[in-house]
């Protein structure tokens, strides 16, 4: 139903600041960039300890982290809760698949575009700001996260695998996908789980007690 040159799509929750729209159309001034990523910010931060939590990990991962991501143009992901695309583009690529990250795969499908047109660029937007509702108590948060990184297994291991090559992707987004998409995001959890193990079988409960206290107390004090 989208008739406009540029489609902006949003999560029914979120909100934006009122130059959203005089903020991300600059960026379609260049040819090159088909889509660009939005910055988040959690609204309902005030409503529990869980989302005070990821109010921080919003501003470090998403602000931060995709600000930097961007200028190496790695952008790993054009969130579905506020993307901004040339409508032509995302119609030419089949729009969005009504599956399971429909944000995540289309990002990775645009990407599969990069080898051929190496001049593309997904900027990020980091003075755009959208708000939207975080998960306020634990099972909610738990419960998201486990649907993300199952996205993600099934992302990289089924629908997508084939297409992770230099071929499509160009060596810097091969690699980069390959190590952090790969090695951090689907194998490090892995890992964690059996490092954990493994010092619980292996040492005694007042040592894992006490770094446990350590660590917690550093992240409840940050």
């Amino acid at each position: 139903m989208a008739s406009g040159e540029i489609v902006i799509n949003a999560d029914a929750d979120t909100s934006f600041d009122n130059d959203m729209v005089n903020q991300v159309v600059p960026y379609f001034e260049d040819p090159n960039v088909p889509a660009l990523g939005g910055a988040l910010r959690v609204r309902n931060i005030n409503e529990s300890i869980w989302t005070r939590m990821q109010s921080i990990e919003y501003l470090i991962s998403m602000q931060g982290g995709k600000t930097g991501l961007a200028q190496w143009n790695f952008l790993n992901n054009i969130s579905g809760a506020f993307g901004v695309f040339r409508r032509e583009f995302l119609m030419q690529i089949g729009g969005w698949d009504t599956h399971t990250a429909e944000d995540l795969d289309l990002t990775v499908r645009i990407k599969q575009y990069f080898k051929r047109h190496p001049n593309w660029k997904i900027p990020f937007a980091t003075l755009a700001i959208g708000h939207t509702d975080a998960p306020a108590d634990l099972k909610t948060l738990v419960m998201q996260r486990l649907r993300w990184d199952g996205d993600l297994l099934f992302l990289y291991f089924r629908k997508h695998w084939p297409a992770f090559t230099p071929k499509l992707l160009g060596w810097g987004t091969f690699l980069f996908t390959l190590f952090y998409g790969f090695l951090q995001n689907v194998l490090m959890p892995f890992i964690i789980v059996l490092y954990g193990a493994g010092i619980i079988l292996l040492y005694p409960w007042q040592f894992i007690a006490s770094i446990s206290a350590v660590i917690y107390s550093l992240y409840f004090g940050c």
